[in-house]
């Protein structure tokens, strides 16, 4: 009696891994686009900003949203007509979109409520709603 079939003899026992699918997406791609550069953007914020409310723990939700918007930001769109593939040029953009915030919004002053002045911070930029509605001139002055 035959306990193991002649089909099972060239079944191929490789496992593909989550790294392996990683590894050949990479390679596909040819380069990897760079991380989130976590600290530069705080300091370009610090750096436009720095009268505005500073973080101080920056882990868990509020890095999410920022390589989030790390991601859509460097996509073309009609806000980055060109993207961008590169820590220096994603730097460059988020060097200018601090800027606009500072020169060109309302959010730079703030905003007066029930004798209260709210400032935004950087985790209010960052979340996806509030980043679009910058984005769509919602705060200009």
């Amino acid at each position: 009696m035959q306990t193991q079939s002649d089909s099972n003899a060239t079944q191929d026992t490789r496992h593909i891994t989550q790294d392996t699918y990683k590894d050949a997406k990479a390679s596909l791609s040819g380069t990897a686009f760079p991380t989130c550069p976590h600290q530069k953007i705080i300091n370009l914020f610090g750096k436009h900003l720095s009268h505005l409310p500073q973080p101080r723990v920056w882990d868990g939700n509020r890095a999410t949203m920022l390589r989030q918007r790390w991601l859509q930001a460097s996509k073309p769109s009609s806000f980055s007509p060109e993207g961008y593939s590169t820590e220096e040029a994603g730097l460059a953009w988020w060097d200018s979109f601090f800027d606009y915030i500072a020169n060109d919004t309302k959010l730079a002053t703030g905003f007066q409520s029930q004798g209260r002045t709210w400032m935004p911070d950087l985790p209010w930029i960052v979340n996806a709603s509030n980043f679009a509605k910058i984005i769509d001139g919602k705060y200009d002055k």
